[in-house]
């Protein structure tokens, strides 16, 4: 039954699109169509605008998840339109993206091209600091990716823009539907002076990043100038 009402889903897709056709008989038996299938299956308006919701999940090998990394999550969320969730089994650790139709796999793509260029970065960050305790330096590197992301945000935000509110709403529902909860939100760092030269440096080292639109291509072009 539940492989019949999937099909039967996909269906009523299509058939709501070609209800849209300007030739008016065609869109009338697309529409009679749809709503005989939909009947047929007990299947709402929101079941079919919830079919267009779609995961996209990536390994996360990170048992506890780094600031800096929250802070990306979150702007992946922000402005690529999709609920960030971090997702636990006995067997392993993911990253899952939700949104509507293809979102979710373009914000996939840009968090591992992101958290590469971030994770390289912070590599160089690390290498040309002085010899310190090994805490402070930690400290120091996880500054400097803090304001990497805040100056990357600024090449993403003139890529992409936020859901839109019936996005929002749709991805709640789907949510609340699956039981899923909220992710804690993030709340404001205080840095020492140090702490904050090292993150005005990763800012500029953000700024760096660019993202353009790919040519004839689902996912987005990603570069560094």
């Amino acid at each position: 039954m539940i492989k019949d009402k999937q099909w039967a889903l996909k269906k009523i897709e299509k058939l709501l699109r070609l209800s849209e056709s300007p030739n008016a008989n065609e869109s009338a038996i697309a529409l009679r169509q749809a709503s005989a299938l939909m009947e047929k299956y007990g299947i709402s308006g929101i079941d079919v605008s919830l079919a267009a919701i779609k995961e996209y999940s990536i390994e996360s090998k990170r048992k506890t998840i780094p600031f800096w990394e929250r802070l990306l999550l979150n702007l992946i969320s922000k402005y690529f339109g999709v609920a960030v969730l971090r997702a636990k089994t006995r067997f392993d650790q993911r990253i899952e993206f939700i949104g509507v139709n293809e979102k979710p796999m373009i914000a996939g793509y840009a968090f591992e091209f992101l958290s590469r260029s971030l994770k390289k970065a912070r590599r160089t960050f690390l290498s040309n600091l002085p010899t310190e305790h090994p805490a402070t330096r930690k400290k120091l590197a996880d500054s400097f990716a803090e304001g990497w992301v805040s100056g990357v945000s600024g090449g993403v935000y003139e890529f992409l823009n936020g859901p839109s509110n019936e996005e929002r709403k749709l991805i709640d529902e789907y949510n609340e539907r699956k039981e899923v909860k909220r992710e804690r939100s993030i709340k404001e760092k205080q840095y020492t002076s140090d702490e904050a030269r090292a993150a005005l440096h990763g800012v500029t080292e953000g700024q760096k990043v660019k993202i353009n639109h790919g040519v004839g291509r689902a996912e987005p072009q990603l570069e560094l100038s």
